[in-house]
């Protein structure tokens, strides 16, 4: 064979092709790459969006709607322009509930603009009935989140260009002269080598097989290293999707669990609540009824049994203020001056109306006559509460006794009214009783209570300014309510 001295009319060095080479290669996965990091990005910064929008309806919504009640057009204005300092956000209405546009704010909508619109609608929680007051409309673009994701893509492209073009030339400048097209190979497959890759890539160097030599033992050497790191991978897939579908589901069922269990107690709650002032009026104008066929009136019945029908219908509308107890102090509800008997007596009355314990036996035991006419000042629905939930606690800790027995007793002792509600049962364990103040640790079974009802209790005792205990010195059970005389 005769060789020219000339192979090779047009000559191409080995460094302009393997820099046109790593351009090449590097341009399409970096345009791959940038690809799916700015799909994920804009994704992101919808879902960012969207979350944001979810937060306006958390917070600014209730407070629009009380705006609306209110009919405080200066706070919407000031709503409306918070929500327009969210840049995507370019349009704000406020509508009545028969569709009339109440207020707006923002700029013109544009017809080319790729607009997405948000409702949410406006209700009045100042009664028992919700009452629809209206909507709030946001109109929000994805222009500043489109403009913004392609002034990224230019400013990485640009940089990444720039990087691997001084990157191909440096690499050629130092191995000028000893890289081989083999070698190339190598390095241009180990330089995109993902080691979290979920797929088994082989290095396969495009030369004779005849003579093996170091570099089939290194390309023998790369693929069992290769398929080591691709089992590790499927191994580690597997443990990390198992336990990620275990802690799934495990935090679905405890959310599950926990979402009703709190609308069970809620509604629970909020029913037993408005039974009780409720069955208290029928009763009381079931009595008032029976005195009005007496051919004499008895006006002092009369005028006590229309006093318990003013204080139940009092406690039904002060219902939704005695629930916030239990995260801030109210003061909406006044105090008032009433006898220690009377307290007692409407805390009964309330107590007996309910079905649940209708076989429990009340003992009243007042220290003396002093005791029984002694005046204390009072918030009445708070303090009610307070008792009825230490008398049901009680009653539910005795019922199935033979003879379930319930006892309240008052005397005086330093100048305070002392109120001691007393339970047949064998009493609470002394490793227990450190903790039954705890909020959410309860005693009952699981599913029968929420831990929150000594709790309650005893929050309610200090907006009256006192003090609720347990009495660790008695054999039963005997909680010790610790209030103020009125001077």
């Amino acid at each position: 064979m005769v060789f020219s001295n000339e192979p090779f009319s047009q000559f191409k060095s080995v460094k302009t092709k393997m820099l046109f080479s790593v351009m090449t290669v590097s341009t399409i996965l970096t345009s791959l790459v940038i690809f799916l990091n700015f799909y994920f990005e804009y994704n992101d910064d919808l879902n960012s969006l969207e979350e944001r929008v979810a937060q306006i309806e958390k917070t600014t919504v209730p407070t629009l709607s009380n705006a609306i009640w209110n009919l405080d057009e200066q706070y919407l204005k000031i709503q409306l322009d918070g929500i327009l300092k969210i840049q995507d956000i370019v349009l704000t209405r406020v509508l009545d509930n028969h569709g009339n546009l109440i207020i707006e704010k923002g700029g013109n909508i544009q017809n080319n603009d790729e607009i997405i619109k948000r409702e949410f609608y406006l209700y009045s929680d100042h009664s028992f009935s919700r009452e629809y007051l209206g909507k709030l409309q946001l109109f929000i673009t994805k222009d500043y989140i489109v403009e913004k994701i392609k002034k990224k893509i230019f400013l990485f492209m640009t940089s990444q260009f720039v990087k691997t073009f001084l990157l191909a030339w440096l690499i050629l400048l130092i191995f000028h002269y000893f890289i081989t097209r083999n070698i190339s190979q190598i390095i241009a497959f180990t330089k995109n080598f993902d080691l979290d890759a979920r797929f088994l890539n082989r290095l396969q160097i495009n030369r004779p097989k005849h003579d093996p030599d170091e570099l089939d033992i290194l390309e023998f050497e790369i693929n069992r290293m290769l398929e080591k790191i691709y089992v590790l991978n499927q191994q580690k897939d597997r443990t990390i999707s198992e336990q990620h579908k275990e802690l799934q589901i495990q935090k679905a069922m405890e959310i599950n669990s926990a979402r009703l269990t709190s609308i069970n107690d809620m509604l629970s709650g909020m029913s037993h609540e408005i039974n009780n002032p409720m069955t208290v009026i029928g009763f009381s104008a079931k009595k008032i009824q029976e005195c009005l066929k007496d051919e004499k009136l008895d006006v002092e019945k009369i005028h006590f049994f229309s006093k318990r029908i003013q204080e139940s219908t009092a406690r039904v509308k002060n219902i939704l203020h005695s629930v916030q107890v239990t995260s801030r102090v109210s003061d909406d509800e006044p105090f008032e001056v009433t006898s220690v008997q009377d307290l007692i007596t409407g805390v009964i009355e309330a107590l007996n109306a309910e079905t649940s314990i209708f076989n429990i036996q009340f003992v009243l035991e007042y220290e003396n006559e002093t005791t029984k006419n002694s005046l204390i000042k009072i918030k009445r629905v708070a303090l009610y509460q307070t008792l009825q939930n230490l008398v049901k606690n009680a009653a539910e800790a005795v019922k199935n006794q033979v003879n379930p027995i319930v006892k309240l007793n008052m005397s005086i002792s330093n100048g305070r009214l002392l109120i001691k509600v007393i339970d047949s049962g064998p009493g609470i364990p002394l490793h227990l009783q450190d903790k039954i103040f705890h909020p959410f640790y309860t005693t009952k079974e699981v599913g029968k209570g929420t831990g929150l009802g000594l709790t309650i209790a005893s929050r309610l005792a200090e907006i009256n300014l006192g003090k609720l205990t347990l009495d660790d010195n008695e054999k039963q059970t005997t909680f010790v309510l610790n209030l103020p005389l009125f001077q």
